[in-house]
């Protein structure tokens, strides 16, 4: 994954997934093999243009709303990392409260742990 947003932080347009595999120099397989995780952590956001980062610009003509358009309008954060973590979770962890992961969600539920997690939480940061 850290070479798919290195190539799209160089990038200056947005880069089709042949485009981004050729550059990256892995398969195209492998960039839909990471698709889903980098738009589930709002890093990127494909459309029929290609594949761009979503980090916002210096400018507000350029500055993209902060809120992330995969969520919905009534939408809350227990509901976003839910979704989250049914798709990064197997099921046998996302039900296990005593998993460092699946139990962000457990009475009380807390999802900044989630941020304490060596491999999400530098992503969500």
């Amino acid at each position: 994954m850290g070479r798919i947003i290195h190539t799209l932080l160089t990038a200056e347009n947005r880069l089709s997934q042949r485009e981004l595999a050729d550059r990256t120099d892995v398969s195209t397989r492998t960039i839909r093999k990471y698709r889903d995780r980098l738009e589930a952590l709002d890093i990127i956001r494909v459309d029929e243009s290609g594949y761009r980062l979503t980090l916002s610009f210096q400018t507000a003509s350029e500055r993209d709303p902060v809120l992330s358009s995969l969520l919905e309008e009534r939408q809350t954060l227990l509901d976003a990392v839910d979704a989250f973590l049914e798709t990064i979770l197997p099921p046998d962890r996302y039900g296990d409260p005593n998993d460092p992961l699946g139990s962000a969600l457990f009475w009380p539920p807390d999802p900044s742990r989630l941020l304490d997690h060596p491999t999400v939480g530098p992503w969500l940061r």
